[in-house]
């Protein structure tokens, strides 16, 4: 509605369009703020219908950068896979927009009583939980579910995020 009034008002008043132009464009933030807060932890569709193997295929197809990708794990209980597949894409982010990687390997297995995911990038290192909201976040969240996150990642490289779940139906 701030849009059109803009609109309308501009021949007249553009001083009082601009400032109507402004406020719409601080609503339009907040939505989106709103929507991915509201989104944030629901699983993709192809999650929900073939499991976390073909959810990380898909998303390393659209990965920014090389990702190779080995998944060798039963389907789990959503609730982790749903986990696993965040932690994973927040990886994948973080060596695209932090790291300078030019490549990435994902490794999913089973170690134990644990389900694994294993993202290591050939970056320039240097992430660790206490940055950003990001991996500190996804370690909460693992922590929930009774699993841990672990980032490796000295000056220099190579950056290696483990995070791991139980290994549970």
């Amino acid at each position: 509605m701030d849009l059109a009034r803009a609109e309308r008002q501009w021949d007249r008043d553009p001083e009082a369009a601009r400032g109507l132009l402004a406020s719409a464009t601080d609503q339009a933030h907040g939505a989106l703020d709103d929507l991915r807060a509201a989104t944030r932890g629901i699983a993709p569709p192809v999650l929900l219908d073939r499991g976390l193997a073909a959810a990380l295929d898909e998303l390393a197809g659209r990965a920014a950068i090389l990702t190779r990708l080995s998944v060798d794990v039963p389907r789990v209980n959503l609730g982790y896979e749903t986990a696993l597949y965040f932690c994973v894409t927040e990886a994948l982010a973080n060596a695209a927009k932090h790291a300078r990687a030019s490549r990435v390997d994902v490794r999913v297995h089973v170690d134990g009583p644990w389900v694994v995911a294993e993202v290591e990038d050939d970056g320039v290192g240097g992430a660790h939980l206490g940055k950003g909201t990001g991996l500190a976040g996804l370690d909460r969240r693992l922590a929930g579910l009774g699993g841990h996150l672990t980032v490796t990642s000295p000056q220099g490289g190579p950056t290696v995020i483990r995070a791991e779940v139980p290994c549970v139906s």
